[in-house]
C-alpha cells in the first residue's frame, strides 16, 4: 500500500489544482485515502477522503460523491463506528 500512496501523491503533484482535471484529482485523493486506510493511518485517510469529497462536489456528480462517501464509510467501519458507516 505504500506504493499506492507514493503513486497517488505523485499524481497529485503532477496535476496540482487544475480545474480541468478535478475528477482525476478527486480519484487520486481517494486512492491516497484508501492506501492510508490500509496502513492504519486513519486521520490522514480521513483528510484525504474529505479532500476527495470536496473535489467531487465541484463536479456536481452524485456518483463521484458517492465514491467518497463509501470510502468515508469504510473509514468509519475501521474505527468501529457502525452507525456513522451506515449513514454514509
Amino acid at each position: 500500500m505504500q506504493r499506492a500512496e507514493e503513486q497517488a501523491l505523485h499524481a497529485l503533484q503532477l496535476m496540482g489544482d487544475r480545474e480541468n482535471m478535478i475528477d482525476e484529482v478527486g480519484n487520486a485523493r481517494l486512492v491516497l485515502g484508501k492506501a492510508l486506510l490500509e496502513q492504519d493511518r486513519l486521520d490522514e485517510a480521513e483528510s484525504a477522503f474529505a479532500d476527495a469529497e470536496d473535489a467531487f462536489a465541484k463536479l456536481s456528480s452524485g456518483s463521484h460523491s458517492a465514491a467518497a462517501w463509501i470510502a468515508q464509510g469504510d473509514l468509519a467501519t475501521k474505527r468501529g463506528d457502525e452507525r456513522r458507516a451506515a449513514i454514509l
